[in-house]
């Protein structure tokens, strides 16, 4: 049986929530709950590359392909939202 193993990790991030991949970028964004943050890495080196604020406890983050859109949903279970980003980070 194959065993997993950590290649490697990025520190500081403020209550990681939802992470997605946006392929053609080759980057991942996370909906980070403790600031409110997308932060956004490169996919090869967890450089981060962009910060965006997307609301208070950001929480799910998914990519939608076709829209070519990133869906990030934040707040609490009694004034949540949903932010919706163009991932042109280029």
């Amino acid at each position: 049986m194959a065993e997993g193993k950590l290649m490697q990790s990025s520190q500081g991030i403020g209550r990681p929530q939802g992470v997605a991949v946006v392929p053609r970028l080759n980057c991942v964004a996370v909906a980070c709950g403790g600031d409110g943050l997308l932060r956004v890495y490169d996919a090869q080196s967890l450089k981060e590359l962009h910060t965006i604020e997307a609301g208070p406890d950001a929480d799910n983050v998914r990519y939608h392909a076709k829209s070519d859109t990133l869906w990030v949903s934040y707040g609490d279970t009694n004034n949540g939202a949903i932010a919706v980003f163009e991932p042109g980070f280029e």
